[in-house]
């Protein structure tokens, strides 16, 4: 009786790497539109940071004809909320109202 003992090969797999082409990047979306009343303006608030901002939308050099609205983009970064208010002040009220009291960001101009 003849014990034959066989060799086991171990197969290297091939490493899988995701990755994305260039031309599946990411492009900017429409995620919604907000009208602002009378004198309101937007401020983004960064709730990891704590800070409240008023945010500049319209470029002072621009003119437009007729009674078309202009459309402006705000481009949203992480960790922000955006709030229409008439000041800083107000926008916090808000922040203590309808997100959570715990909130006492510091206003940055």
């Amino acid at each position: 009786m003849e014990v034959v003992m066989k060799e086991t090969h171990q197969l290297q797999q091939d490493e899988i790497r995701h990755e994305i082409p260039a031309q599946h990047q990411k492009k900017p979306q429409f995620l919604s539109s907000k009208s602002l009343k009378g004198n309101q303006s937007l401020f983004e608030f960064n709730f990891r940071e704590n800070t409240i901002k008023k945010l500049v939308l319209e470029d002072p050099k621009t003119i437009y004809v007729g009674n078309s609205k202009p459309n402006k983009k705000v481009i949203i970064k992480q960790d922000c909320l955006y709030i229409p208010a008439l000041n800083a002040k107000n926008a916090i009220r808000h922040i203590h109202n309808k997100i959570s009291p715990e909130y006492n960001p510091k206003i940055i101009e």
